[in-house]
């Protein structure tokens, strides 16, 4: 594969007055929505989505986003060991900490697109969080989907989460789609039960954090916010071919 421009935690960084949270969140999020939609056609899992295995390279006036970094991916059948990158890692990977006890599937890589979207649209300023434990990780994400047309991503339970082929009909009409749009079932409502300690401030006890697996989570550099309009992409809108219509 030739080389790219980058990848998008260094575009996110690097961007001054051009960058637009919105544009970028929907660009990228579409395409590697159709890349995970063809791994789990082949019931492959990624296991380590995050903005720095995410590539991009300039077009004229546009982006095309590219998932990189296969290392950890496996079969789904095969898939057992601990992985990924801890704060975006999927809750069936910290049982203890979530209550979800559940097989590794190609709904990991869902979660871990919605994490890297809420990264991507603070500027890495309110995610991830500056703390380790993964309990406030967990909060601070589903606070953030409570009012987001992403919120099917950010289930708890893989049962309950999205696919990547249900978020591209969803939020994209289906465009890019691998799996045929007539097996592509509707997202139902949302009836998870959220334990009370996520509801609250979700951190896990020490005896938790002695069980659950040693997951790297990285602290990146606080940077000035970037400025951003009222609404958008992880507010209660509807998008639509790359435009975002407001409420």
């Amino acid at each position: 594969m030739p080389l790219r421009d980058g990848s998008l935690k260094s575009l996110v960084k690097n961007s001054q007055s051009e960058y637009v949270p919105e544009k970028i969140c929907l660009l990228f999020m579409k395409q590697i929505l159709c890349a995970l939609d063809y791994l789990a056609s082949e019931d492959l899992i990624h296991r380590d989505v995050k903005p720095d295995n995410i590539l991009y390279s300039r077009l004229s006036e546009d982006y095309w986003f590219q998932l990189a970094d296969f290392g950890l991916a496996h079969h789904q059948s095969l898939a057992k060991t601990f992985c990924g990158t801890g704060h975006y890692t999927a809750p069936e990977l910290w049982p203890q900490v979530s209550g979800v006890h559940a097989n590794q599937s190609p709904k990991m890589d869902v979660w871990s697109l919605y994490a890297t979207v809420v990264a991507v649209h603070s500027g890495f300023t309110e995610f991830p969080p500056s703390i380790g434990d993964y309990g406030v990780v967990l909060n601070l994400l589903k606070t953030k989907a409570a009012t987001s047309s992403l919120e099917p991503m950010a289930r708890l339970h893989p049962e309950r989460r999205a696919s990547a082929a249900q978020m591209l009909v969803h939020q994209f009409g289906g465009e890019g789609l691998t799996t045929a749009r007539s097996k592509v079932p509707p997202i139902e409502s949302n009836t998870e039960y959220i334990p009370q300690e996520l509801s609250r401030e979700a951190r896990p006890t020490r005896s938790d954090r002695s069980k659950a697996p040693a997951g790297p989570l990285i602290v990146l550099p606080r940077r000035k916010s970037i400025p951003q309009k009222q609404g958008g992409i992880l507010g209660p809108i509807r998008s639509h071919k790359n435009r975002v219509v407001k409420p």
